[in-house]
C-alpha cells in the first residue's frame, strides 16, 4: 500500500466515522432525552368561570417508553374514554399531535404543539370538551425540565 492509498483509506474511514456520529446525533434528537423530569402544567379555562390551575409532578421517561410509544407518553389519554392519537409527529425538536376521545358523557379534542431539546420540553395544548350542547375550552401549557437520571 502506498502512502497515497493509505491516506485515502484513512480519510474514508474518518469520514465514515463522522457520518455515523452525525447520524447518531440527528437520530437522538428525534426523541427527548430519557430521565427524571419535573413537569409543570398550567391550565386556564376560557369558556367557564373556573380558576386557573398549576400542578407540578415528577416522572421518569425511560428510553424504552420513548422509543416504543412516545405518543402515549405525551398524550396522557384519559381513562374510560375511547381515544385515538392522530397526526402525531415528534422529530427535529418538535412535537405535534391531535387527540380525539369519545365517551357516552361527551367528547374531547386536543391539539398540541411543542418543542423539545436536551434539557426538556414545552407544549401548548388547546382542548375542547363537548358534553351535550355545552362546550368547555381550555388551554394547557406543559413544561418538562430534565432533572437527571431516573
Amino acid at each position: 500500500m502506498t502512502p497515497t492509498t493509505s491516506l485515502r483509506t484513512t480519510t474514508r474511514l474518518a469520514l465514515g466515522a463522522c457520518l455515523a456520529v452525525t447520524s447518531a446525533v440527528v437520530m437522538a434528537r428525534d426523541l427527548p432525552a430519557p430521565g427524571q423530569y419535573e413537569v409543570t402544567t398550567r391550565t386556564s379555562y376560557s369558556s367557564v368561570p373556573l380558576p386557573d390551575t398549576t400542578v407540578t409532578t415528577q416522572n421518569c421517561l425511560t428510553a424504552e417508553d420513548l422509543e416504543k410509544d412516545p405518543a402515549s407518553v405525551f398524550a396522557e389519554l384519559p381513562e374510560g374514554k375511547s381515544c385515538n392519537v392522530a397526526d402525531f409527529t415528534m422529530a427535529d425538536g418538535t412535537i405535534r399531535m391531535q387527540v380525539n376521545c369519545e365517551a357516552p358523557d361527551g367528547n374531547l379534542t386536543m391539539t398540541t404543539n411543542g418543542t423539545f431539546d436536551d434539557d426538556g420540553y414545552d407544549m401548548v395544548s388547546n382542548v375542547v370538551v363537548a358534553v351535550g350542547d355545552q362546550e368547555v375550552t381550555m388551554q394547557t401549557i406543559t413544561e418538562g425540565k430534565l432533572l437527571g437520571d431516573c
